[in-house]
């Protein structure tokens, strides 16, 4: 004689096997955001700015010779190109996420960017008795400061801990420049600079002049923005963010005017700075 069971029997042992099947598969270690598939995060960047030049060979500037009543352009040239140099950069981020893996990565930064020009030229000098040929040394630390907008597409490998890069663009705005000219004088130590009003020597072998450049730089710039990081786990929602970023301009850091006058001496191109930024990121997820 057959025996039947009752049909709530059979639901309540498949729904005991199911649980202890769920409860039996282990969680992933190599997750490092689990709550949501589709998270967001916040936070702040902070880190350092490194800006070579393109296009810096050679390269000249004007500025205004200091001694003399009435303003005197002078044309400093740098054949040797420019040097990078070191700034930082602050600001905030946020992260979209919009499918497995991929997402929107948008920045908002106060970035000071610096470089340096150097040469030394051989110029013609006037004693009481004779014309010399005397060395004069020239410096050059040039100031730029940007407030930056990113927009970039981010993926993240899970098979390399979440490892990501992004690809976008860049807008920035200049706020303000600043320069530091110093020109210092070799040879006979009887030379000095000339006062342009009273041609005679003013005692003075070295100077060093501070200003900002008018109607020279473009007031906006637009890059392609490339970046690498790595979300480092530093609590349950927490994330420490190591970030490096290319910035590749797209237009020109002089203006029209000033390319021109550039094209006037005989220079066919003018310098670019090349953006390089390294950061760390705090980041909180939603």
């Amino acid at each position: 004689m057959r025996r039947y069971f009752p049909f709530s029997v059979y639901v309540i042992l498949f729904i005991a096997g199911w649980n202890s099947r769920t409860v039996a598969q282990p969680a992933s270690a190599n997750v490092l955001y689990s709550d949501h598939p589709q998270p967001i995060r916040i936070g702040i960047d902070a880190g350092v700015t490194i800006t070579p030049f393109l296009n810096a060979t050679p390269t000249y500037f004007a500025t205004n010779y200091p001694y003399a009543d009435i303003p005197d352009t002078i044309h400093m040239r740098f054949p040797d190109g420019a040097s990078a140099g070191v700034g930082y950069t602050i600001g905030a981020a946020a992260d979209f996420g919009i499918a497995d893996d991929w997402g929107i990565l948008a920045k908002i930064n106060y970035s000071l960017l610096r470089a340096g020009w150097h040469s030394v030229s051989m110029e013609q000098g006037v004693t009481d008795r004779d014309y010399v040929i005397v060395p004069v040394t020239n410096d050059l630390q040039l100031t730029l400061r940007y407030l930056n907008v990113d927009l970039m597409l981010r993926h993240s490998f899970r098979s390399l801990k979440y490892f990501y890069l992004g690809a976008g663009f860049e807008y920035g705005q200049l706020l303000s420049n600043n320069y530091a000219i110093t020109q210092s004088l070799g040879g006979p130590t009887n030379l000095s600079f000339v006062n342009f009003s009273t041609g005679q020597g003013t005692g003075i072998r070295s100077y060093t002049l501070s200003n900002s450049f008018n109607n020279t730089f473009a007031t906006s710039r637009f890059a392609i923005k490339l970046l690498a990081g790595f979300p480092i786990r530093i609590g349950h929602r927490w994330t420490l963010n190591p970030e490096a970023s290319a910035a590749f301009p797209l237009n020109q850091l002089f203006n029209t005017s000033a390319r021109a006058d550039y094209q006037a001496n005989g220079f066919s191109a003018t310098p670019n700075p090349l953006l390089i930024t390294l950061t760390i990121g705090l980041r909180y997820e939603l």
